[in-house]
């Protein structure tokens, strides 16, 4: 077979297993081989390949600066990031499902998303530990129980606030 035969037999794998992703655009495919690159080379760059949330949460605490002089490109995602998961301060099902039994990252990030002004160590964290648990929903299999559908914009600004993270830290 060709790559490309391979490819399209791939395809047809998973349609046929999952009806759903018949409906799944190459945005939002190309949107998470992205994020999963751009996960991979911040987990070996930064966390030793290791892919741990204590790995991840000491990063936050020994990396990301708590002063004033924060780079102006993190609030644009985190404000999208407060969009999807607060409805009027409150937070809602998707930061519920986002976390699933991560009780201890679910608090960090309802104590830090409704804030209008969170200090740099709040704000890029919580972009961070967003971006983590994506990861894990989607290579851990949770995605599935909520589908692909609407998540190409998470992808897309988890994919920034990575690559903005690895460029300023």
């Amino acid at each position: 077979m060709t790559t490309k035969e391979d490819l399209v037999a791939c395809e047809k794998w998973l349609r046929d297993r999952r009806p759903d992703l018949a409906g799944l655009n190459g945005d939002t495919k190309a949107a998470i081989l992205q994020f999963v690159l751009v996960w991979s080379l911040f987990d070996f760059n930064r966390l030793g390949a290791s892919g741990r949330l204590a790995d991840v949460n000491g990063f936050i605490e020994n990396h990301i600066p708590d002063n004033d002089d924060i780079q102006q490109h993190f609030m644009p995602l985190f404000e999208y990031f407060q969009r999807r998961y607060l409805n009027d301060k409150t937070p809602n099902h998707r930061l519920a499902a986002l976390c699933g039994n991560d009780y201890q990252t679910h608090a960090r990030l309802r104590e830090h998303l409704v804030q209008l002004d969170p200090s740099p160590k709040e704000l890029i964290g919580s972009l961070l530990l967003i971006s983590y648990r994506l990861r894990c929903n989607l290579i851990h299999g949770q995605k599935w129980s909520g589908g692909l559908n609407d998540q190409l914009e998470n992808f897309i600004n988890a994919t920034k606030a990575m690559m903005h993270i690895m460029d300023d830290f």
